[in-house]
């Protein structure tokens, strides 16, 4: 029988995203996030990704998007990774909140 042990480790991570309008259509869709190992006191990964969305109806979006991810190791080697993205938006409103 094998032994298993588990691991627990915190982690923040923040992101930010924004889109702008590029015709009737088509729409840039930017992002950056910080992903930060609070148990090691580390900056554990940073990604940046953009791309372009296109409206399909009023509640659809679709789109091919690019990254590009750097993640720092403890070793203290760092990997960096080129990501093709498809990406689909479904927009709905849940309801209003109210005071």
């Amino acid at each position: 029988a094998h032994a298993r042990s588990t691991v627990n480790e915190q982690r923040t991570w923040l992101g930010l995203f924004g889109k702008k309008a590029l015709s009737e259509k088509n729409t840039l869709w930017a992002e950056a996030q910080l992903r930060h190992d609070v148990t090691n006191q580390t900056m554990n990964q940073t990604l940046n990704r953009f791309g372009v969305l296109r409206t399909l109806s009023p509640k659809h979006e679709a789109g091919l998007l690019f990254a590009y991810v750097q993640t720092n190791q403890l070793s203290g080697t760092s990997l960096r990774e080129y990501r093709p993205t498809a990406q689909y938006v479904f927009k709905s409103v849940l309801g209003s909140i109210k005071d």
